[in-house]
């Protein structure tokens, strides 16, 4: 049983290590920052990776709603953080 939880700890430390190295902390904080509470409650953050920012909507209404802000958070995020080449959703 000790030996289960030592590799479930080392998972999660490198999945917290690779978070922090490619910024994806950083950038989950920026969203918050732009989305208001209502959309914080239906889109959130699933990954950063060379440039592309991956979110969630809980339901296609959101999605939608999600499609048609894209471009107005794609230019506040980008005001921020260097290198963000685009944002994509998708359903959850």
């Amino acid at each position: 049983m000790d030996q289960i939880k030592d590799v479930v700890k080392k998972v999660l430390r490198r999945c917290a290590q690779q978070k922090e190295e490619c910024g994806a902390g950083d950038i989950e904080e920026e969203i918050k920052k732009i989305l208001t509470k209502d959309e914080q409650k239906h889109i959130k953050f699933n990954y950063f990776r060379k440039g592309i920012l991956g979110l969630g909507a809980d339901c296609s209404s959101w999605l939608y709603h999600a499609s048609l802000q894209r471009e107005r958070w794609l230019a506040q995020l980008r005001e921020k953080r260097e290198g963000l080449e685009d944002i994509r959703l998708r359903l959850e």
